[in-house]
């Protein structure tokens, strides 16, 4: 076998299958687009499909239906990409905010009269007094870049 055959992917719309297909000749992808992905990168080696000839299984596909497919192919690497930005700019972001809360110290008012601990069901007793609450966190919701808790 020549090295573009050993590098070829199978595509069989009737016999392949996207999840389990390995791209070769007896286990078939099912699309183009998969196979793309398959091979990773450009430049794609040869990419077979079902040939409607007797006597022949695959066929090379037409230049056509592989430019249409590599089109949809190079969007998604695209959108990949600027994901992939994304991420990293978010958890750059995320680092910053954490060395920023770090650098944060909290200490309370002693010219306040002492908190008294309590939990939240029974801070109807304890309205316009100074108190510490203690409970659990059901649901924590952030906005925007920065989560305050007051």
């Amino acid at each position: 076998m020549s090295e573009s055959l050993e590098n070829a992917i199978y595509t069989s719309e009737k016999n392949g299958d996207d999840k389990t297909g390995k791209g070769t000749e007896s286990e078939p992808l099912k699309t183009i687009l998969r196979a793309m992905h398959h091979a990773g990168k450009e430049p794609f080696p040869p990419i077979y499909v079902d040939s409607q000839e007797a006597g022949q299984k695959y066929k090379l596909a037409s230049k056509t239906q592989l430019k249409k497919i590599q089109k949809i192919w190079a969007r998604e690497q695209h959108k990949n990409e600027d994901k992939q930005a994304k991420l990293q700019l978010d958890e750059e972001k995320r680092i910053k905010n954490l060395e920023e809360a770090k650098a944060i110290v909290l200490q309370e008012d002693t010219t306040l009269p002492s908190a008294v601990r309590i939990k939240i069901r029974d801070g109807e007793k304890y309205r316009s007094q100074r108190v510490k609450l203690f409970g659990w966190v059901h649901r924590l919701r952030r906005q925007g870049t920065a989560t305050h808790v007051h």
